[in-house]
């Protein structure tokens, strides 16, 4: 588990929404992640997912009060109704290094994630992030450099209550 000093001083007894408006100095520890597999299906196909079951234990949520919600697809032509293996393993590690991207700073990490879905050939992903602005300069970013090896949508919407978090991980962790 890492233990992050964002303003180098220990939490004072106020709330997560006081201390976000007056900036004043706390603690927070994410916890380590840890992912779980899922494989699926339904009438709508089959689904395959990871999901960071420890996601859910985090004090201090609304400090990650914005969730992004991100699709990503392939580029290159795929059968809609077969796997293509190599390419789910590079939409799997394109996912990984738009974490990373997303946290920013790894010892003062701007975003959670949270999971991600596949049901081919689309994977959506998503994160909860400290500070949306940043978040959403680094995508962009990312698509005006024109040399992703995907094509991928986002939203970012405030969601200080988790929900998106919940409507995921829930049916994983009971």
């Amino acid at each position: 588990m890492g233990l992050l000093d964002f303003f180098k001083k220990k939490k004072t007894g106020k709330n997560t929404s006081e201390l976000r408006q007056t900036k004043e100095a706390y603690q927070i520890i994410i916890p380590e992640e840890k992912l779980v597999g899922a494989d699926a299906e339904n009438e709508e196909g089959h689904f395959i997912g990871t999901f960071n079951v420890n996601a859910l234990d985090m004090e201090h949520k609304p400090i990650f009060g914005w969730a992004i919600a991100l699709s990503i697809l392939p580029l290159v032509e795929t059968d809609e109704n077969e796997i293509n293996e190599n390419v789910f393993i590079d939409m799997q590690d394109y996912c990984d290094h738009l974490s990373e991207v997303l946290k920013s700073n790894p010892q003062h990490p701007n975003s959670i994630f949270i999971g991600r879905v596949t049901k081919w050939p689309q994977m959506d992903c998503v994160w909860y992030v400290n500070n949306p602005e940043l978040a959403h300069t680094a995508l962009q970013n990312i698509i005006a450099s024109k040399t992703n090896r995907f094509a991928f949508r986002y939203e970012i919407e405030k969601d200080m209550e988790w929900k998106a978090a919940h409507r995921w991980l829930d049916r994983l962790v009971k």
